[in-house]
């Protein structure tokens, strides 16, 4: 999780990790072996027990077990020891929670009780102080900067974005249409369109792309992601290396002015224009500002919204559609099917109207999320006082992870949970047959499954799609995957990336067959594989690929 490492083979990253920590080691000398033994984690004096737990190592505890394939670590540890399990990262004590049902009776049910944030003050001590909403502790002014923000990701103002998402996948495709054929490694495309799109949304911008201001926002989101690096974090996982590896305070300073030029000037704009009663096209800003007035909402909370959205959209959209063009490009036989049904419902480019008739689209989408997800860990929820679950004791301010990749991987809940199959959504529990254009279901555990379940889910479909962001997770309304969160702090913008990713997905599908890249002779495929990636503490990328977009419609349908 917190070491950039491949899923299923070394990677060199680990040897950098363990360099690092010896030369950390031998730099503090005399101060570790003095305090090796006081500054273990203790938990309280109980009756109660503690979590099961693999075995750590003095100070670094278990990080040099995690420090190649991580994943796969993490998810035998779960088969070894349950579903709830202890780890030591350094000097810090985690919880790690590996299926739905322990995370529907801790973070669902004891909302209140694990809804905080971990602060990580030694990494970056300035980002930490903002109140950027993924961040911020549990309490009344969380609550209220979410519930303003929330109030302008729902379906109904969604629907006002849609001409931003319509104008800026029609970009994306000039753009991939211009690389047809050869072999290119998509990412930066990608990057383009979803900064550009949530620029737009956030701002209502009506230039369209900004070059300028596009570098500008990617600087900022790179230094956000440099704070979240191995080396970043070991200060809050080891905190006696701080005294020799210090905070980088300056440039913690230096990356919140550089958010705060950005976003506060932009705000401020919007602010100029709102007050003159100009005409303002459909934004995030405009959504949210009689709700900013109305619920005395702070001018930094404010801007800072925008670089909560911003940051989680750049984290999680783009990592996802990168996953989905690299498992497009390995099963030709899932393209076939979406082919299939684009062609028979969709004679020009896909809307948002043809969405009940692409079940497959979406199901290709959701089996991505499940089969890699994003943020394979999420944030990790705090629990805010000493807690007992199954006889276990979870201590006061114990960070909690969830193992999303344990969880989306469950055999229980998913068959052959290793392999791509966006059918698995498609599963029609009546028959045990696939149909294409049967509802969309997750797939469980069919023992479990009770008729009323059945109708449940059916009750709870809109428009043909599962309505999976309930907080609840109980057998009557279960999710098909947990790739947006849990409990009080799921993820607030999942409406908007579902659209953004249905309607670029269906139209590339439209457009283009993907395939894999060739090599330089032109003929040689080469390999795109999704069985290895960069793990980090809030992201899961695939490594560098490159594929072919191969035109299936006539270039003046693109236009």
């Amino acid at each position: 999780m917190f070491l950039t490492s491949e899923i299923t083979r070394p990677s060199a990253i680990s040897e950098f990790i363990r360099s690092m920590i010896a030369v950390l080691l031998l730099q503090v000398g005399i101060i570790l072996i003095v305090k090796l033994f006081t500054l273990r984690n203790k938990l309280p004096k109980t009756k109660l027990s503690t979590l099961p737990h693999p075995r750590a190592f003095p100070l670094v505890g278990n990080l040099l077990q995690l420090s190649n394939k991580p994943l796969d670590k993490l998810n035998k540890w779960s088969k070894k020891f349950g579903p709830i399990y202890g780890i030591n990262l350094g000097q810090r004590y985690f919880i790690v929670l590996n299926n739905h049902e322990v995370v529907n009776d801790l973070l669902v049910k004891c909302g209140s009780l694990y809804s905080s944030r971990y602060d990580f003050h030694n990494t970056n001590p300035i980002l930490i102080k903002s109140n950027l909403i993924a961040l911020s502790p549990y309490g009344d002014k969380w609550k209220r900067n979410r519930t303003v923000a929330y109030g302008a990701l729902t379906s109904r103002p969604i629907r006002s974005y849609y001409n931003y998402i319509y104008n800026d996948t029609d970009v994306l495709l000039r753009d991939l249409m211009m690389k047809h054929g050869g072999s290119i490694y998509p990412l930066q495309i990608i990057k383009k369109f979803v900064l550009t799109n949530m620029l737009n949304i956030l701002f209502g911008n009506k230039s369209g792309y900004d070059n300028t201001l596009f570098n500008d926002v990617m600087e900022v989101m790179d230094d956000i992601a440099e704070f979240s690096s191995p080396k970043s974090i070991l200060n809050d996982l080891m905190p006696i290396l701080s005294y020799v590896n210090k905070p980088n305070t300056k440039k913690s300073e230096s990356l919140y002015k550089k958010m705060e030029k950005i976003f506060s000037s932009k705000y401020d704009q919007f602010l100029r224009d709102y007050a003159h009663n100009k005409k303002l096209s459909p934004s995030f800003l405009l959504q949210i500002q009689e709700a900013i007035e109305s619920n005395s909402i702070e001018y930094d909370d404010a801007w800072e919204m925008l670089v909560s959205l911003l940051n989680g959209a750049m984290e999680t959209e783009v990592n996802t559609l990168m996953w989905v063009l690299a498992c497009l490009a390995n099963n030709p036989g899932v393209q076939e099917e979406a082919f299939s049904e684009l062609d028979e419902s969709c004679k020009t480019k896909p809307t948002f109207d043809n969405e009940f008739d692409l079940p497959y689209i979406t199901a290709i989408i959701n089996e991505t999320l499940r089969f890699r997800p994003p943020t394979p860990f999420g944030f990790a929820h705090v629990s805010n006082k000493d807690d007992e679950y199954n006889g276990y004791l979870i201590p006061k301010d114990t960070p909690l992870l969830l193992n999303l990749f344990a969880i989306n991987h469950n055999e229980r809940r998913f068959i052959a949970p290793d392999k791509f199959r966006p059918s698995r959504f498609l599963q029609d529990y009546s028959t045990g047959s696939v149909k294409s254009k049967s509802i969309l279901l997750p797939q469980f555990d069919l023992d479990s499954v009770t008729e009323n379940d059945l109708a449940n889910k059916r009750n709870s479909l809109k428009g043909g799609i599962l309505k999976n962001n309930s907080p609840s997770l109980t057998n009557s309304n279960m999710p098909m995957h947990m790739s947006f969160g849990a409990g009080r702090r799921y993820c607030i913008g999942q409406h908007l990336a579902q659209k953004q990713l249905f309607l670029v997905i269906a139209h590339i599908l439209w457009a283009f067959e993907i395939k894999p890249g060739v090599g330089d002779d032109g003929i040689t495929p080469l390999n795109v594989n999704v069985d290895v990636g960069n793990v980090s503490l809030t992201s899961f990328s695939p490594y560098p690929y490159k594929i072919r977009f191969i035109l299936r419609k006539d270039i003046g349908l693109l236009i």
